[in-house]
């Protein structure tokens, strides 16, 4: 079970992730990526991570270089209504939570990723 601390840290990841993102994943989606690959730590002054370095960053400043890797929203024309595959692929398989940043990872990176695998 997660603790208060837990979800708090999160929302307040989730609440950092634009409202479009590219290549349909959901802010749900990023946030799951995001906490696979990242520590992240709550203090007095906010969110952090570690940098490749192992500094502290702040969270909202890391976020923004992170979700840059899975390139850019193109905007003209898109509703961005629809429902990804992978977010109908992990409902209709009850896909748990601690195993989607791991499929969400190999595929925004295309290591031969199946949808069907």
């Amino acid at each position: 079970m997660q603790t208060d601390n837990e979800i708090k840290i999160q929302q307040a990841i989730e609440s950092m992730m634009p409202d479009k993102l590219a290549n349909g994943l959901t802010r749900s989606q990023a946030r799951i990526l995001y906490m696979g690959e990242n520590e992240v730590f709550m203090t007095d002054a906010g969110l952090f991570t570690k940098d490749r370095k192992l500094n502290d960053v702040r969270v909202e400043d890391h976020i923004k270089t992170y979700i840059e890797r899975f390139g850019t929203v193109k905007t003209e024309g898109e509703t961005f209504s629809k429902r990804s595959e992978m977010e109908l692929y992990f409902e209709n398989n009850n896909i748990p939570l601690s195993e989607q940043s791991g499929i969400l990872a190999k595929a925004m990176k295309n290591e031969g990723f199946k949808l069907n695998e």
